[in-house]
């Protein structure tokens, strides 16, 4: 099958971290082949192959080999600069090899020589397969520059073998990947004075294109000055029409040499340019059958998932993360102890909405329109029309989708408040528009409305009646303490809203103590249905977004009554009791051990953990600094739990700063997946860690955290900056600076104090500036992972006091 793939690729700057991939920057000065092999001998000249074997390789092996030709001009040049793509394919089991050529400033030679030496090593490499223990069908060409026009040539150009040779064994190769190579020697392209006017066609590539060249990956920038891009555009469009197979990707403003990575060229600071060109040529292998496409845990089977996402749960609110809690969660205990226990996982923002445009589209939601606090239940969705979400990226790999649960982004219904409402018609911009095939639940938080059920695109039962707040009477006495917020939503309900106050409409069906229990049993008859078709390798995709425990504390009367910690225990109980419905029924259908739960929270404890605190002595922040709303830690760090028995090693606790825009990622690894440019801009897969806990093929960037009054911290390592001297929240300063007009900011060793107590702003002035400058790149490029600039909106955006959008 023939193909043409031009990938525009702009990688940013050293301040954004490197690409999530299965590819280890080798940065060890210390490379070195296992072994030399004269393949060739000119008079006193001996020409030799730098060989780097797979672990283990023996001669009884048929292993693919992949022979690099150095770049120069030919000229100069050295077998080391593939040194660092040879060691990375012989890590993948092929046999590679950089090979040593005839040049003009060490033995007076043309391109033409350079061409006939390239030949002879594929020649000699095949002739020699079975005691070096290669398949000979399987011999791919490779070089940069020069390097890769020699290579070009033993797969384009006949004749240029080397007299005395056994021309029984061919020197075409199977397959070519070529860097920035020449493919024109003509005044068009480049070496026209190296090869003379007479002979410029001779050994072009471009000049002798014909059906039956090896299949060919061209990497080559667009700002290329020393070989035209023009030519390789020119080397690909020929090749296909000829019907061959050829894949060209465009770097971006990228000029000659691009390609290198750090060993060949230690002052390079971004090697992402050769991470990107090591990753699409292991790719284009693995589609030739060179290489096996690494298998996914239980690839057999792309497992079931479920996202189960709480509201306003702290991050001591589960007895498995806090030893001292006054209630018990041992069915989201039994998902962290039978799974993994991100211990320093955050929710992307301090508040609803955002976390959960984050979540399920893996982009901060501060570069939408939303700059700060929540949306309402009606209006336009905050996820945009057309981007990707966890949802849609699954309904397109085959995956049955359904979302149980409290939506929060708006939808759009008919009318307006009080005002032109038909509840009969179909309400629009809700799940269903977003990559769900199956949608019941609530719009939004129960205190926002509106308070009716809802199922795909119908509002099931008219909400024609009002409600607001009412006093929670059935709360335990609260004695002299200040009483936090408590509320109720619940019935009688009015015809009209009467005075003043924040009305809401209902349906006279809707009673907020029976809002879990409706959704845990719907969610549970999801999975019953579904099960069967997941059996026959139909998977699903459940987001089980919960009501609790955000306020209303409305438990249900089974659970009142039944903690140690008043009726926010009771409700986090109800909870936890949902939870273990879920997980049963998994058990029920035999389905648990190939689906993946993941468990978390949208932000911090409501600000009424202070009282849960002092009465109970129940820490839901744990010892984390403030709750919901809050830039500090106990506004966002948050329960973060995944469990997949087939897959992930029970017991793991996992101290990474990890964020849940990582999720999109994550998933889509899971199921190779690809997610295009403009999609997951700040998501970051968290496959190597559950795989393996691999730290070193985990490259994350910065994290940043962001308040309800839309204020930034960023966290990179141990370091976290508050971009705001103060919580953004709902905390005042908890200090005062000696000169508050200087320190604006606040500067925390997250190791030394994860509670945030030591302003160390005055004593790391560099840490302050460097810290500044990332986050200013990453709000500015759109994205924190590598790829095109991502557009934004820009305006109405005070909080970024520090730095002019302009910049």
């Amino acid at each position: 099958m023939t193909r043409l793939i031009i990938l525009i690729v702009l990688l940013l700057t050293n301040l954004i971290s490197k690409s999530q991939s299965e590819i280890d920057n080798l940065e060890n000065k210390n490379i070195q082949p296992d072994k030399l092999l004269v393949y060739k001998t000119i008079d006193t000249i001996k020409l030799e192959l730098h060989v780097f074997n797979p672990k283990g390789h023996t001669s009884t092996k048929k292993s693919p080999a992949i022979i690099f030709f150095f770049g120069g001009g030919w000229i100069g040049g050295t077998p080391k600069q593939f040194y660092e793509q040879a060691n990375y394919f012989a890590n993948q089991g092929i046999v590679a090899i950089s090979a040593d050529y005839r040049v003009k400033s060490r033995n007076n030679t043309s391109p033409f020589e350079s061409v006939k030496d390239a030949k002879s090593a594929i020649r000699w490499i095949r002739k020699h397969a079975t005691e070096l223990g290669i398949d000979p069908n399987k011999i791919i060409a490779s070089g940069g520059s020069a390097g890769g026009h020699i290579a070009a040539c033993t797969g384009a150009i006949s004749g240029y073998e080397e007299a005395g040779e056994d021309l029984s064994f061919s020197s075409t190769p199977n397959a070519m990947i070529l860097f920035n190579p020449v493919l024109d020697t003509t005044g068009k392209g480049y070496g026209l004075d190296k090869v003379g006017k007479e002979k410029q066609t001779e050994i072009s590539p471009n000049h002798h294109i014909q059906k039956g060249i090896a299949p060919t990956l061209i990497f080559h920038g667009t700002g290329d000055t020393t070989v035209p891009f023009e030519n390789v555009e020119r080397f690909t469009n020929l090749m296909l029409d000829a019907g061959n197979t050829c894949e060209l990707i465009a770097f971006e403003g990228r000029k000659h040499g691009f390609f290198n990575g750090s060993f060949f060229r230690p002052k390079i600071k971004n090697t992402s340019d050769y991470e990107k060109t090591i990753e699409k040529s292991t790719s284009f292998l693995i589609e030739l059958g060179y290489l096996k496409k690494e298998k996914n845990i239980n690839a057999a089977q792309k497992p079931n998932i479920i996202i189960i996402y709480t509201d306003d749960q702290g991050y001591g609110d589960v007895s498995a993360l806090n030893k001292n809690s006054k209630f018990n969660t041992p069915n989201i205990d039994k998902i962290a102890n039978e799974g993994v226990i991100f211990s320093d996982g955050h929710s992307s923002d301090a508040v609803c909405t955002p976390s959960r445009y984050s979540l399920l589209t893996g982009r901060y939601s501060w570069r939408t329109s939303l700059k700060k606090g929540v949306l309402n239940a009606d209006g336009p969705c905050l996820i945009e029309k057309d981007r990707m979400t966890i949802a849609s990226l699954l309904q397109e790999n085959g995956y049955k989708t359904a979302m149980i649960g409290k939506w929060h982004l708006q939808m759009e219904f008919q009318g307006s408040f009080n005002k032109n409402r038909d509840w009969s018609k179909p309400f629009t911009d809700g799940p269903i528009d977003k990559g769900f095939d199956y949608f019941f639940g609530i719009p939004a938080s129960m205190n926002y409305g509106v308070l009716t059920y809802l199922e795909n695109d119908r509002v099931m039962d008219p909400p024609t009646l009002y409600t607001k707040k009412k006093s929670d009477f059935n709360s335990r006495s609260y004695g002299t303490k200040v009483r936090p917020h408590s509320y109720r939503m619940t019935p009688p309900y009015e015809n009209k809203p009467i005075g003043e106050g924040d009305w809401v409409e209902a349906a006279a069906s809707f009673d907020d103590q029976l809002v879990l229990k409706t959704l845990a049993d719907s969610a549970v008859k999801y999975i019953n249905e579904v099960a069967t078709e997941s059996e026959d390798n139909k998977p699903f995709f459940l987001y089980l977004p919960l009501t609790s425990p955000h306020l209303p504390h409305a438990t249900h009367p089974d659970f009142q009554g039944q903690s140690n910690c008043g009726n926010y225990g009771d409700f986090m109980e109800e909870t936890d009791f949902r939870v273990g419905q879920i997980l049963n029924a998994l058990d029920a259908k035999g389905i648990s051990n190939n689906t993946l739960v993941i468990f978390s929270s949208d932000n911090g404890a409501e600000t009424n953990y202070t009282y849960q605190r002092e009465t109970y002595n129940h820490y839901s922040s744990l010892n984390f600094k403030g709750g919901k709303r809050d830039i500090y830690e106990g506004g966002h760090r948050v329960p973060f739990l995944m469990r997949w028995p087939d897959a992930i090693k029970a017991g793991k606790i996992i101290t990474t700063p990890v964020c849940q825009t990582d999720y999109l990622a994550t998933i889509a690894d899971i199921i190779n997946a690809d997610i295009p440019d403009n999609a997951g801009e700040d998501s970051f897969s968290l496959y190597p860690l559950l795989k393996n806990n691999s730290h070193k093929k985990y490259k994350r960037g910065a994290l940043i955290h962001h308040s309800v009054t839309g204020h930034f911290a960023i966290r990179k390592g141990k370091w976290k900056l508050n971009m705001f001297r103060g919580s953004g929240g709902s905390l005042k300063p908890t200090f005062i600076e000696p000169d508050p007009k200087e320190a604006i900011y606040e500067l925390y060793n997250m190791e030394d104090d994860p509670s945030e107590t030591n302003n160390l702003y005055f004593k790391h002035p560099n840490i302050v500036t460097k810290l500044t400058q990332e986050l200013t790149l990453l709000i500015t490029t759109g994205r924190s992972t590598p790829g095109n600039p991502q557009d934004y909106i820009k305006e109405n955006w005070q909080q970024l006091t520090w730095m002019e959008l302009s910049e």
